[in-house]
Protein backbone atom coordinates (compact mmCIF):
# COMPACT_ATOMS: atom_id res chain seq x y z
CA UNK A 1 0.00 0.00 0.00
CA UNK A 2 1.60 3.38 -0.87
CA UNK A 3 1.85 5.56 2.14
CA UNK A 4 2.60 9.41 1.16
CA UNK A 5 4.12 11.74 4.02
CA UNK A 6 4.93 15.07 3.78
CA UNK A 7 7.18 17.22 6.35
CA UNK A 8 5.08 20.04 8.47
CA UNK A 9 7.32 22.97 6.76
CA UNK A 10 6.46 20.97 2.80
CA UNK A 11 2.72 21.34 4.27
CA UNK A 12 2.57 24.54 5.45
CA UNK A 13 4.04 25.72 2.32
CA UNK A 14 1.85 24.55 0.02
CA UNK A 15 -1.40 25.42 2.13
CA UNK A 16 0.05 29.18 2.21
CA UNK A 17 1.27 29.54 -1.83
CA UNK A 18 -2.56 28.14 -2.40
CA UNK A 19 -3.92 30.91 0.21
CA UNK A 20 -1.58 33.82 -0.93
CA UNK A 21 -2.15 33.55 -4.43
CA UNK A 22 -5.49 34.82 -5.96
CA UNK A 23 -5.59 33.00 -8.35
CA UNK A 24 -4.23 29.41 -9.84
CA UNK A 25 -0.85 28.27 -8.78
CA UNK A 26 1.64 25.29 -9.11
CA UNK A 27 4.74 24.07 -8.02
CA UNK A 28 7.19 21.40 -8.25
CA UNK A 29 8.66 19.45 -4.78
CA UNK A 30 11.72 17.34 -3.72
CA UNK A 31 10.68 14.13 -2.90
CA UNK A 32 12.43 11.12 -0.85
CA UNK A 33 11.61 7.53 -1.55
CA UNK A 34 11.75 5.89 1.93
CA UNK A 35 11.18 2.29 0.59
CA UNK A 36 8.92 1.24 -2.45
CA UNK A 37 5.65 1.99 -1.12
CA UNK A 38 6.65 5.49 1.27
CA UNK A 39 7.47 8.11 0.15
CA UNK A 40 8.19 11.65 1.95
CA UNK A 41 7.77 15.09 0.93
CA UNK A 42 10.46 17.13 1.93
CA UNK A 43 10.15 20.68 0.44
CA UNK A 44 8.15 22.76 -2.17
CA UNK A 45 8.99 25.09 -5.18
CA UNK A 46 7.12 27.76 -6.67
CA UNK A 47 8.52 28.30 -10.32
CA UNK A 48 8.34 30.85 -12.21
CA UNK A 49 4.88 31.01 -13.98
CA UNK A 50 1.79 32.96 -15.51
CA UNK A 51 -1.46 32.05 -14.17
CA UNK A 52 -4.85 33.27 -14.23
CA UNK A 53 -8.47 32.19 -12.66
CA UNK A 54 -9.05 29.24 -14.51
CA UNK A 55 -5.36 27.73 -14.85
CA UNK A 56 -1.91 27.83 -14.20
CA UNK A 57 1.05 27.36 -16.84
CA UNK A 58 2.40 23.91 -15.95
CA UNK A 59 3.13 23.82 -19.68
CA UNK A 60 7.29 22.60 -21.50
CA UNK A 61 8.31 26.53 -21.58
CA UNK A 62 8.02 27.20 -18.02
CA UNK A 63 8.65 23.64 -16.55
CA UNK A 64 11.71 23.99 -19.30
CA UNK A 65 13.00 27.09 -18.15
CA UNK A 66 13.09 25.87 -14.63
CA UNK A 67 15.30 22.98 -15.29
CA UNK A 68 17.38 24.88 -17.41
CA UNK A 69 18.50 27.36 -14.67
CA UNK A 70 18.04 24.47 -12.01
CA UNK A 71 20.95 23.04 -14.34
CA UNK A 72 22.76 26.30 -15.04
CA UNK A 73 23.48 26.76 -11.34
CA UNK A 74 24.63 23.24 -11.37
CA UNK A 75 22.14 21.76 -9.48
CA UNK A 76 21.11 19.14 -12.13
CA UNK A 77 21.67 15.99 -9.80
CA UNK A 78 18.18 17.67 -7.86
CA UNK A 79 16.14 17.02 -10.50
CA UNK A 80 15.86 13.46 -9.93
CA UNK A 81 14.20 14.43 -6.70
CA UNK A 82 11.11 16.34 -8.39
CA UNK A 83 8.97 13.73 -8.11
CA UNK A 84 5.70 16.14 -6.64
CA UNK A 85 3.46 18.42 -8.69
CA UNK A 86 1.45 19.94 -6.75
CA UNK A 87 -1.25 23.35 -7.57
CA UNK A 88 -4.77 24.81 -6.76
CA UNK A 89 -7.70 25.45 -7.97
CA UNK A 90 -8.38 28.28 -6.24
CA UNK A 91 -12.02 27.84 -4.92
CA UNK A 92 -13.11 24.83 -7.38
CA UNK A 93 -13.05 21.17 -6.10
CA UNK A 94 -10.07 19.68 -5.73
CA UNK A 95 -10.29 16.97 -8.06
CA UNK A 96 -8.30 16.35 -11.23
CA UNK A 97 -9.30 17.65 -14.60
CA UNK A 98 -8.48 17.00 -18.21
CA UNK A 99 -5.58 19.23 -18.43
CA UNK A 100 -4.20 17.87 -15.31
CA UNK A 101 -4.18 14.83 -16.41
CA UNK A 102 -2.57 15.30 -19.21
CA UNK A 103 0.14 17.10 -16.99
CA UNK A 104 0.59 14.13 -15.38
CA UNK A 105 1.61 11.96 -18.29
CA UNK A 106 4.28 14.51 -18.98
CA UNK A 107 5.96 13.39 -16.08
CA UNK A 108 5.79 9.76 -17.81
CA UNK A 109 9.48 9.35 -18.06
CA UNK A 110 10.21 9.46 -14.68
CA UNK A 111 9.74 6.51 -12.64
CA UNK A 112 6.92 8.04 -10.33
CA UNK A 113 4.82 11.17 -10.01
CA UNK A 114 3.14 12.03 -6.60
CA UNK A 115 0.49 15.33 -7.41
CA UNK A 116 -1.35 16.92 -4.90
CA UNK A 117 -4.45 19.33 -6.09
CA UNK A 118 -5.55 22.07 -3.64
CA UNK A 119 -8.07 24.79 -2.60
CA UNK A 120 -8.87 27.84 -0.52
CA UNK A 121 -10.75 25.77 1.65
CA UNK A 122 -7.91 23.57 2.15
CA UNK A 123 -9.25 20.81 0.33
CA UNK A 124 -6.50 18.21 -0.87
CA UNK A 125 -6.36 15.45 -3.09
CA UNK A 126 -3.59 13.05 -3.41
CA UNK A 127 -2.50 11.10 -6.28
CA UNK A 128 0.60 8.49 -6.99
CA UNK A 129 1.29 7.50 -10.04
CA UNK A 130 4.12 4.82 -11.16
CA UNK A 131 5.01 4.76 -14.82
CA UNK A 132 7.03 1.67 -16.63
CA UNK A 133 6.19 -2.00 -16.79
CA UNK A 134 4.57 -1.47 -13.11
CA UNK A 135 2.24 1.07 -14.42
CA UNK A 136 -0.03 2.53 -11.60
CA UNK A 137 -2.56 4.83 -11.14
CA UNK A 138 -3.85 5.52 -7.28
CA UNK A 139 -6.00 8.77 -6.48
CA UNK A 140 -7.88 9.78 -3.52
CA UNK A 141 -4.23 8.74 -1.05
CA UNK A 142 -4.14 10.54 2.47
CA UNK A 143 -0.89 12.47 3.07
CA UNK A 144 0.34 11.83 6.40
CA UNK A 145 2.52 14.78 8.33
CA UNK A 146 4.04 13.69 11.41
CA UNK A 147 3.65 17.14 13.16
CA UNK A 148 0.38 18.35 11.99
CA UNK A 149 -0.13 20.20 14.89
CA UNK A 150 2.97 22.64 14.08
CA UNK A 151 1.27 23.74 10.82
CA UNK A 152 -0.61 26.49 12.26
CA UNK A 153 2.22 27.92 13.57
CA UNK A 154 4.35 27.28 10.89
CA UNK A 155 2.08 29.09 8.34
CA UNK A 156 2.60 32.36 11.06
CA UNK A 157 6.55 31.55 10.91
CA UNK A 158 6.53 31.24 7.20
CA UNK A 159 4.01 33.50 5.68
CA UNK A 160 6.15 36.55 4.75
CA UNK A 161 8.37 34.53 3.09
CA UNK A 162 6.06 32.06 1.25
CA UNK A 163 4.46 35.79 0.48
CA UNK A 164 7.40 37.02 -1.14
CA UNK A 165 8.39 33.61 -3.20
CA UNK A 166 5.04 33.74 -4.69
CA UNK A 167 5.42 37.45 -5.59
CA UNK A 168 8.54 36.39 -7.28
CA UNK A 169 7.71 34.27 -9.43
CA UNK A 170 4.26 34.17 -10.05
CA UNK A 171 2.38 36.45 -12.70
CA UNK A 172 -1.12 37.33 -13.03
CA UNK A 173 -2.72 37.15 -16.21
CA UNK A 174 -5.89 37.81 -17.77
CA UNK A 175 -7.44 35.12 -18.99
CA UNK A 176 -7.62 34.22 -22.65
CA UNK A 177 -11.30 34.94 -24.38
Amino acid sequence: MIKIRITAEALADILLAIHICPVEISGLGRVRKINEEEFLIEEVIVFKQSCSRGGTEFDENAYGFFLHTVMKEGRGSEINSLRLWWHSHVYSRARWSRIDNGNIRSFEGSDYIISIVGNKYNDLTVRFDRFGADKISLDGLGIFCDDIFRIKALMSERFDRMKKYVSENVTIVEEKS
